[in-house]
């Protein structure tokens, strides 16, 4: 069974840690206001009555096998409260991207260089 806590490295794979207390410590650099990056936020789209988000969980949400520890949910919009979740960062933004285009959002991809990984990320276009 899961609920074990992870963190996301640079890499954007993850490593399991041995308690919470461990994960607390990297999400006070990392986390969503970390004082050194935010590694939790894997992409967003926000417009005025929209919002798809997609974030590193940190902790395992399966119940066997593999950790899921990634998430896209949508805030507003027709599709209110839609939420998938995936075992890696790649399965995240393809997922993400999916997401957008339920939505109604056009995505178009560009390739972006970023601490010396190629990041496949997305430019929005919302028609």
């Amino acid at each position: 069974m899961g609920h074990d806590w992870h963190i996301l490295n640079e890499d954007h794979t993850y490593s399991k840690v041995g308690n919470m207390l461990e994960y607390y410590e990297w999400d006070k650099d990392y986390g969503f206001y970390g004082l050194k990056e935010d590694r939790k936020t894997i992409d967003r789209y926000e417009s005025k009555n929209l919002v798809v988000s997609t974030v590193f969980l940190g902790l395992d949400h399966s119940f066997e096998g593999p950790p899921i520890l990634f998430e896209t949910l949508v805030s507003g919009g027709d599709l209110e409260g839609e939420m998938d979740r995936y075992y890696t960062w790649e399965e995240a933004i393809k997922g993400h991207n999916n997401m957008l285009k339920l939505c109604g959002i056009e995505v178009k991809k560009k390739k972006k260089e970023t601490n010396n990984i190629i990041d496949n990320r997305f430019d929005i276009l919302d028609l």
